[in-house]
């Protein structure tokens, strides 16, 4: 009788034991054991500590000694992993390792990447061990992300978004059926769109090239192609956003990096493929056209710093980038993308495919749109004569259409001028401008009062 109840007792401690095991590991997706040669792993997670960094932690319990611990990640779209070390803190059997990977200043790494990672652990004998694949999203850990999923698009939001997501979604996934096939580029590999619902969530969220570009732009779209992320503000315009960023994350896998195709080529085919297009670059070819002032292709490797030219080589690469659809067709746009992967000269690149430099193509292009032809200057042009000719620009003054004008959906890797010098949905002057007439009002301030002066005496 009394071996009955010990036995009774005994099971029901295991079955108690058992139960708040139980109870552990379906509260905690973390809490494992993983067992490897001579190694157990007890405990690994990864916390998102967005825009600050990424922490792994991870127990492990070896008999041998560990010698070091490091971790691989690399995002799911790229296939050059990076690694670094976790701190090891040991006692006895018991091995903690921690690792805090700063993404902060230029490690940026825009939130929803989706990282696999695997630990490499070397004991003291030289042995090293391979743990299996895992993934997780670096996350704004601001916000509590729900998520949508329309083929390889995947959008997550916050808050009442889940409608606005799935048609964001549905939008993105067509725009990969549009572009995929005119820019040559595969459309499987997965896109993760992070939704913000307002500029003040964007701002913590964005890469800003600089604390003037975070407070005077509303960036709209971001797009990082070796991260096959997008991120995109909520608004009345959010469907030109994200396929337009999309078609960059194109470009980017096509031409195996965005910074080999020029960005008259990338912008031109991001507002191609964009599904909502504003008028304002039309209506800003057809003043850059009246007044003479089409800027040169092989110029616009980067975009000029005045917002009004800004616009203007915008509409330019549009119009183009149509103009080479139109007249040569998808495959020869794809071929050009493929060729861009080895050949960084876009002028060889252009004449390779359509056997014509770029200058004979911006003629006919000129031609079709009813443009004056463009003449290279003469070589003996000295700097001084140069900048003079530049200086004759005017500052265009000219309300953006109902939809608003859209400058600010431009690469990170495009170039300072371009981001720097936008600004928030309206044209005007520069602020060299700004500066000239408050001189002016000074000067006439101190007339005033030397007149003043003259009558009292």
């Amino acid at each position: 009788m009394i071996i009955k109840k010990v036995f009774i007792i005994k099971n029901l401690k295991a079955l108690i034991f058992l139960f708040f095991l139980f109870l552990i590991l379906i509260n905690s997706q973390d809490i494992y054991a993983e067992e490897y040669e001579g190694i157990t792993i007890l405990s690994e997670q990864v916390t998102s500590e967005f825009p600050e960094g990424i922490r792994f932690e991870a127990n492990f319990y070896s008999e041998e000694k560990l010698s070091d611990v490091r971790v691989f990640f690399q995002p799911i779209s790229s296939d050059s992993p990076q690694y670094a070390y976790l701190d090891l803190f040991s006692s006895e059997f018991s091995h903690n390792g921690d690792l805090f990977y700063r993404t902060d200043g230029n490690r940026y790494i825009p939130p929803g990447t989706v990282y696999d990672y695997w630990y490499v652990i070397t004991t003291q004998s030289g042995t090293e061990i391979k743990t299996k694949l895992k993934s997780f999203t670096y996350i704004d850990s601001r916000f509590e992300w729900e998520s949508v999923k329309e083929g390889p698009i995947t959008v997550m939001y916050h808050g009442p978004m889940k409608s606005r997501a799935i048609t964001l979604a549905k939008a993105a996934e067509e725009s990969l059926e549009i572009m995929g096939p005119i820019i040559g580029s595969e459309i499987k590999t997965p896109i993760v769109v992070t939704l913000y619902n307002n500029n003040s969530e964007m701002i913590g969220a964005v890469k800003s090239k600089s604390m003037t570009t975070s407070r005077e732009l509303i960036t709209e779209g971001q797009a990082f192609h070796s991260h096959g992320v997008v991120l995109v503000l909520a608004g009345r315009r959010d469907i030109g956003t994200i396929t337009h960023e999309i078609t960059h994350i194109l470009v980017g896998r096509s031409a195996g990096s965005s910074g080999q195709v020029p960005l008259w080529l990338n912008e031109g085919l991001a507002e191609y493929g964009n599904m909502d297009k504003s008028i304002s670059y039309i209506r800003f070819l057809e003043w850059a056209m009246d007044t003479n002032r089409l800027l040169p292709f092989s110029h616009l490797k980067t975009f000029p710093g005045d917002p009004n030219l800004i616009l203007v080589a915008y509409g330019q690469s549009r119009s183009m980038v149509k103009f080479m659809l139109d007249n040569y067709g998808p495959k020869k746009m794809s071929n050009l993308m493929s060729e861009l992967k080895s050949v960084s000269d876009i002028d060889k690149a252009i004449k390779k495919i359509y056997g014509k430099d770029l200058l004979t193509l911006e003629s006919d292009w000129r031609r079709s749109i009813g443009a004056p032809e463009y003449v290279p200057p003469e070589p003996k042009l000295n700097k001084i004569e140069t900048l003079d000719k530049q200086n004759e620009y005017k500052i265009l003054t000219l309300s953006p259409d109902e939809e608003g004008t859209d400058i600010s959906s431009v690469p990170s890797s495009d170039s300072n001028e371009v981001t720097n010098k936008n600004s928030d949905k309206t044209v005007g002057c520069s602020s060299s401008g700004r500066s000239d007439l408050s001189l002016i009002s000074a000067l006439i301030l101190i007339l005033i009062f030397y007149r003043r002066d003259r009558n009292k005496i």
